[in-house]
C-alpha cells in the first residue's frame, strides 16, 4: 500500500521500489530474483539488493533507447539509504561500482538493473555518509567493503544479459512470468519466501574493529539459455586485432575500453548483420 506525503504543501503518492522474482518455490533452482546481501557490521545493520525491475530490451529496443526513442534510465543504477535518508539515487557511476574491478561501464543494454543498499545504526556517527549528511562517504571501510558485494551483484545480472543477447524472445517469454515484489521485505522474518540465505567467508578487507556479527547472502541461479538443438548451423568466426584498436571499438559501441573483446566482435557482426538484410 501506497501512503500519500505531502511535499511543500502539495500531496504525493511516492512510488513503490519493486524488482522482479518468476515465482520459483525453491531459489536453489533457475529463477530470476534478486541478489541479496545482509550483515551486522560495526552495529551497522545492511541490507542488500540488486535484480531487474523491467525486461531487458532487445536489439531493436536498444537501439531506439541509445537514440532516445524509447524508455528512459532513471530507475536504473543504485539508490544508497541511510537511516531512512536516500544520500544516493539511481547513480550509475564508478561510486557504486559501475566500471571498476571487471563491472562493464554503465550503458542502456544495463537499463533493467536496480539496487539498494540501506544502511542502519543507532549511531549515525557509524554510518558511511559525507559531514552534510547528503551524499556516501566513498573513502569509508564500512563503505568500500559492502561495494564488495554491490559489484558482484552488478556483475551477476549484467553477465546474464550478455548471454540472452542472441535469444531475446525466449527471455522474453521467461520475464513476462516474472511479479514485482518488495525485495526489501525479503529481509523480514515475515517473509512468505524462504531464502536459502548462505554464510559469507570473512574477508581480509574489514578491519579487526569492524567484524561482521552476522553477514550472509543469496546469489540467485539465473536462467541460462538452451544450447541449440542444431549446432551445425552455426560457425564461429575468429580474427585477431591490435588490443588498442579493440579498445577503441569497444568504447565506441559500450562507452567501456575493457569490454569483453569477445562480445566488442560480435556486437560489430550484428551492427553490418541488420544493415545486410
Amino acid at each position: 500500500m501506497r501512503l500519500p506525503c505531502e511535499v511543500n504543501g502539495l500531496q504525493v503518492t511516492p512510488e513503490p521500489w519493486l524488482l522482479k522474482w518468476d515465482g520459483q518455490e525453491f531459489l536453489d533452482q533457475e529463477t530470476i530474483a534478486p541478489y541479496l546481501y545482509k550483515a551486522l557490521i560495526d552495529d551497522v545493520e545492511v541490507r542488500l539488493a540488486v535484480g531487474f525491475y523491467t525486461e531487458n530490451p532487445d536489439s531493436t529496443e536498444l537501439d531506439e533507447i541509445v537514440e532516445g526513442k524509447e524508455r528512459r534510465s532513471d530507475n536504473a543504477g543504485w539508490t544508497i539509504i541511510c537511516n531512512d535518508r536516500v544520500v544516493l539515487y539511481c547513480d550509475k557511476s564508478i561510486l557504486t561500482g559501475w566500471g571498476e574491478a571487471n563491472v562493464p561501464r554503465y550503458h542502456p543494454q544495463f537499463i533493467a538493473i536496480s539496487g539498494v543498499v540501506e544502511f542502519r545504526s543507532h549511531d549515525p556517527r557509524k554510518l558511511p555518509i559525507t559531514t552534510t549528511k547528503r551524499g556516501i562517504d566513498a573513502s569509508s571501510s564500512l563503505y568500500l567493503y559492502v561495494k564488495n558485494f554491490m559489484r558482484e551483484g552488478l556483475k551477476h545480472f549484467t553477465a546474464y544479459t550478455n548471454r540472452w543477447k542472441k535469444d531475446s524472445l525466449s527471455e522474453k517469454q521467461r520475464y513476462s512470468r516474472t511479479k514485482s515484489i518488495d525485495p526489501i521485505a525479503l529481509f523480514t522474518t515475515h517473509s512468505k519466501i524462504e531464502i536459502p540465505w548462505k554464510p559469507v567467508k570473512s574477508r581480509s578487507s574489514l578491519s579487526n574493529a569492524k567484524q561482521a556479527v552476522e553477514e550472509n547472502k543469496y546469489l540467485p541461479n539465473l536462467p541460462t539459455p538452451k544450447a541449440s538443438e542444431d549446432q551445425e548451423e552455426f560457425q564461429n568466426i575468429r580474427f585477431s586485432k591490435p588490443k588498442h584498436e579493440i579498445q577503441s571499438v569497444a568504447e565506441y559501441l559500450f562507452e567501456d575500453a575493457n569490454h569483453d573483446p569477445s562480445e566488442v566482435g560480435a556486437e560489430c557482426f550484428n551492427i553490418i548483420l541488420k544493415k545486410s538484410i
